[in-house]
């Protein structure tokens, strides 16, 4: 699997041409990822192969910073027209098939749906009625249980990444370009941190 914490579309046209909108990808300023994966105690079998399988819940914290964001993207300029009141959220999701479960504990963002449109799988949630993006910064806070195999993998779609995991895994690896600043292993499993910024 390879996940994110949540990233919004937001529709952008120009006056030269109006009736054709294009999606503007808005990441959060500052996302936060609590996950704790559990590795069921019997591996799948795949041909004369055992592989590891998962069940992660992750817990997605943040905030988007829309205001500022449409202001250096405009730069005071009235050719480009933002469309706010249209925004989605996207959660990119490698295998949406994977997804156990999916819960906003933030009001503005309910029935999630698979969507196209993003360079990856994603689900989409359109903005409620009354939820107005452009109003200071913008929180949001979900949980999602997602099962996977092998690996699991973050995508760094924000200006400011911390990744807290755990999980009763005792051999995992750490490995690609974003790697814990600490982490601590034994028996019973690990404990992992990790953080980008841009």
């Amino acid at each position: 699997q390879w996940l994110s914490g949540p990233i919004l579309a937001i529709p952008v046209t120009t006056d030269a041409d109006p009736d054709h909108p294009r999606d503007w990808y808005v990441l959060p300023d500052s996302l936060d990822l609590t996950v704790d994966l559990q590795v069921d105690e019997t591996p799948r079998t795949v041909g004369s192969y055992s592989v590891p399988v998962y069940v992660a819940r992750v817990h997605a914290r943040g905030e988007f910073d829309v205001a500022g964001q449409i202001a250096r993207l405009t730069h005071g300029g009235t050719a480009l027209r933002v469309h706010a009141d249209q925004a989605r959220l996207l959660l990119p999701l490698n295998d949406p098939r994977g997804l156990r479960d999916l819960a906003s504990a933030t009001s503005g963002y309910q029935n999630f749906e698979p969507a196209a449109g993003f360079p990856i799988a994603t689900l989409a949630a359109p903005l409620s009625a009354g939820t107005d993006l452009t109003a200071g910064r913008h929180a949001f806070d979900l949980t999602f249980d997602v099962a996977g195999t092998q690996s699991l993998q973050f995508l760094p779609l924000a200006r400011t990444l911390r990744v807290h995991s755990r999980g009763n895994w005792p051999d995992p690896g750490f490995t690609a370009g974003f790697l814990p600043i600490r982490h601590r292993i034994d028996s019973k499993g690990f404990t992992a941190a990790a953080r980008q910024s841009r």
